[in-house]
């Protein structure tokens, strides 16, 4: 996706849960790449393997899941393998996450002060009167008014909007090259969603930091990245440039994505749903598309699972796993 080289490059990752007998593969053939100062979106329903492709970069799959196969490298190096040490150095220095639930992620019982400070020292040699003043100027970045007070706060003290700038500045309290962000806006008020959109742009634009945003919001896709992988059960169905990807998807299931989102040109018509049940995990013992079962487009050719190749856009990045993609003009949207 990118002509420099990449910041990440994620490829054939495959992560799995060993329930007893039986194994579930929550991240199947999963290969991107990310350089420095772009934003790609992450994108796909709950349980379509988003977080857990996160977290699998991170190191952070515990068991009953384990990364059995596939490579994740940081500027040209292999993390898989890694003693926890080396990872350990790694995490919240060169790669940050921010969470979902930022109650969750912040210390309920330690000052934010306290908890930003340690960020930093973990990685960096410095005072802590000085880890304190980056601490102050990094709040100050996300918005954060009167910084210096906030740090003598509690987590509860402050708003759900507050505390995700938080999280934000934690992640870029040690200047990274990578930052997962696991839908880090979801819950939140759309007018504090927008600003904190707003502020992760210009932070990476600034810093060239390079971002995944996770999330299922398609909008918040459309308006912050450059790129956008389409995930469903484990696997990305389709990626490419972001205006391409969600004006002229290729992918039934993009298309399905997109047709039931809310238009404001499609009036008072009933929106349009993917029929079916979605599957969010899929066994050892699964053959084919995964999407198949709930695809307008299926037959027996689907009953071998697809391989990525370029969609009939032409559009550099561009493409899609699927036997019968769309055409260029088939999967043309005018309401988006």
């Amino acid at each position: 996706m990118t002509s420099s080289p990449p910041v990440l490059e994620v490829k054939g990752l495959r992560t799995e849960f060993h329930m007893g007998r039986s194994r579930l593969c929550a991240v199947n053939d999963v290969s991107f790449s990310i350089g420095r100062g772009e934003v790609m979106g992450l994108v796909g329903e709950s349980g379509s393997g988003k977080s857990v492709t996160g977290y699998s970069i991170m190191g952070l799959v515990d068991p009953p899941g384990h990364i059995v196969d596939g490579t994740i490298r940081l500027h040209g190096k292999d993390l898989r393998g890694l003693p926890e040490r080396q990872m350990n150095a790694i995490r919240g220095d060169r790669v940050s996450i921010i969470f979902q639930d930022p109650m969750t992620a912040l210390h309920p019982t330690l000052r934010i002060g306290q908890q930003m400070i340690d960020a930093i020292r973990a990685h960096r040699s410095v005072s802590r009167s000085e880890a304190w003043r980056r601490s102050r100027d990094m709040l100050g970045r996300v918005g954060i008014p009167s910084p210096g007070e906030r740090l003598s706060a509690y987590p509860h003290q402050l708003s759900g909007g507050m505390r995700q700038r938080v999280c934000i500045a934690i992640a870029l309290l040690n200047d990274p090259d990578l930052i997962i962000a696991d839908e880090p806006t979801t819950g939140l008020d759309v007018t504090i969603q927008a600003q904190i959109l707003a502020e992760m742009q210009a932070l990476v634009a600034a810093r060239g930091t390079a971002l995944i945003w996770v999330t299922h919001d398609l909008a918040v896709v459309a308006n912050i990245a450059d790129s956008v992988a389409v995930m469903y059960a484990g696997s990305i169905v389709e990626r490419g440039p972001t205006d391409v990807v969600l004006r002229r998807p290729s992918s039934p299931y993009t298309v399905g994505l997109l047709n039931s989102v809310p238009s404001r040109n499609q009036g008072a018509s009933r929106l349009s749903q993917i029929p079916g049940t979605y599957t969010p995990a899929v066994s050892e013992e699964a053959v084919g598309c995964r999407f198949a079962p709930r695809c307008p487009r299926a037959d027996d050719a689907c009953t071998v699972f697809p391989a990525l190749t370029a969609a009939a856009t032409g559009a550099p990045g561009h493409e899609v796993r699927c036997h019968h993609p769309y055409a260029a003009r088939e999967g043309r949207l005018s309401h988006v």
